[in-house]
C-alpha cells in the first residue's frame, strides 16, 4: 500500500479540528492539544520514510512546531501550578530556572528567524534554489507560533511567566544560600540574551490583537499542517516587521553570545545551516534534555534509564519517579511532574529506554 501524502495527511487533520470544533463540548482547548499530538507524530512519521529534500526539511519543521506548541502549554502549566500570586514556590526555583532557559532560547530562536526573513526578499516560487529552504520564507512552519491564537497566546503567557519569574527572584533578599545561588544562576542565564524581558510580553501582546480578524478555515488549516497557509503571508509579515521594530530584541547579543567571544575575537555561528541544526528534531541536544522539565538529563549511578516517548521520541525522567507518597505530601512542582508520568507532552505514552543516551554522569 502506498504512504499517505503529506497532503491527504493535512486534509485528514483538517477535517478532523472542523469536526472537533463543532462537538467540543466547551474542551476544544483539549482537544486541539490532543491533535497537534497526533500532527507531531504524523509529520514525525513522514520524515522518517521520505528522502533528504525539501519535503522531508518541511514535515521535520512541522512535526518541530506542534511539538513546540505542546512544550510552551506543559512550561505554561509548570509555571501556573508554582505560581503564588506574584510570586512563585522557592522549593521549585531549580526546575523553573531551567524551564526560563529553555523558554528564552526558544524566543531567541523564533525571533532570529523574524530577522533572516525580514532582511530579505521575500523567496520568488519560479527562482531555482530560492524556496527549497525551510526557515527562509514567511510561510515557514516556525511563524505558527506568530499567527495562530493557540500558539501565540501560550508563548506571550509562557514569556509573562518568565519575566514574572524574573522579577521575583531578582527581588529576593541576599540572606540565604539557596535565594544567593538562584539570583546568580538567573543572572549567568539572563545577561546577555538577545531579547529585553521587558518589552518581549508587550510585543507579543500586540501581536496577538492583530490575530483577531484572521479567517477561521485559514487558522485551522494552519494548525491542521502545522505550518502557515499562504493567505496569512500579510499577517506574518506585520508580525515580523514589529519584531523588527521593537525594542524587544537586541540583535548584537541574539548572535553573539559571551560564551562565544575569545580574546576578543567573536566566533559567529551565522551560517544557514549552524542555525537549522541548532534545535532540529532529534538533535544531540534534544537527547541530553528531558522533553518533560527542560533541564539537562542527568543519570546518578545505577539509576533507572529515562523513558522515551513513542511518539516523538523525547526523553524524561519523569515516568521513573513513581515513588512519591500522599497527594498532600507533594510540593507544588512534584504535583505538576506526576501529571506527566504516563503521557509526554505531546501526549505520547512512555517506554522503557533501549540504548543508554549519552547524558551527563555524577
Amino acid at each position: 500500500m502506498p504512504p499517505v501524502s503529506t497532503e491527504a495527511a493535512v486534509n485528514t487533520l483538517y477535517q478532523a479540528f472542523t469536526i472537533m470544533e463543532a462537538d467540543s463540548n466547551g474542551l476544544m482547548e483539549m482537544w486541539t492539544a490532543e491533535l497537534l499530538g497526533v500532527a507531531a507524530e504524523v509529520y514525525g512519521a513522514r520524515t522518517q520514510r521520505l528522502d533528504r529534500g525539501p519535503e522531508q526539511e518541511l514535515c521535520a519543521a512541522r512535526r518541530q512546531a506542534a511539538h513546540e506548541i505542546a512544550s510552551l502549554s506543559a512550561c505554561c502549566g509548570a509555571f501556573d501550578t508554582c505560581r503564588e500570586g506574584d510570586a512563585y514556590d522557592l522549593d521549585a526555583v531549580w526546575q523553573l530556572l531551567g524551564m526560563t532557559s529553555w523558554v528564552i532560547e526558544f524566543v531567541e530562536k523564533l525571533f532570529k528567524e523574524c530577522i533572516f526573513v525580514g532582511e530579505r526578499p521575500e523567496p520568488i516560487p519560479s527562482t531555482p534554489g530560492l524556496a527549497s529552504s525551510v526557515g527562509k520564507s514567511l510561510d515557514s512552519p516556525i511563524f505558527l507560533h506568530l499567527v495562530h491564537p493557540y500558539a501565540l497566546t501560550r508563548l506571550k503567557t509562557s514569556v509573562e511567566h518568565v519575566k514574572r519569574f524574573h522579577d521575583h527572584v531578582s527581588k529576593l533578599p541576599a540572606k540565604g544560600e539557596v535565594s544567593h545561588i538562584a539570583k546568580d544562576v538567573l543572572l549567568d542565564t539572563t545577561e546577555g540574551i538577545g531579547i529585553d524581558l521587558q518589552h518581549v510580553g508587550t510585543l507579543l501582546a500586540e501581536i496577538v490583537q492583530e490575530t483577531k480578524g484572521s479567517d477561521v478555515q485559514d487558522l485551522r488549516r494552519s494548525l491542521a499542517s502545522c505550518c502557515p497557509v499562504p493567505a496569512l503571508k500579510p499577517q506574518i509579515r506585520k508580525a515580523v516587521d514589529k519584531v523588527l521594530r521593537s525594542k524587544a530584541i537586541d540583535r548584537a547579543r541574539l548572535f553573539i553570545k559571551p560564551t562565544e567571544l575569545s580574546d576578543g575575537v567573536a566566533r559567529l555561528a551565522l551560517s544557514e545551516s549552524s542555525v537549522s541544526r541548532q534545535a532540529g528534531p532529534g538533535s544531540q541536544k534534544d537527547k541530553n534534555t528531558d522533553v518533560v522539565k527542560k533541564g539537562t538529563l542527568v543519570r546518578h549511578g545505577n539509576q533507572q534509564q529515562p523513558s522515551v516517548c513513542v511518539r516523538c521520541g523525547g526523553r524524561s525522567d519523569v515516568p521513573a519517579e513513581r515513588k512519591m507518597g500522599m497527594e498532600s505530601a507533594l510540593g507544588r512542582w512534584q504535583i505538576w511532574e506526576k501529571s506527566w508520568q504516563l503521557r509526554c507532552v505531546c501526549g505520547g505514552s512512555w517506554v522503557e529506554s533501549k540504548t543508554p543516551p549519552s547524558f551527563a554522569s555524577v
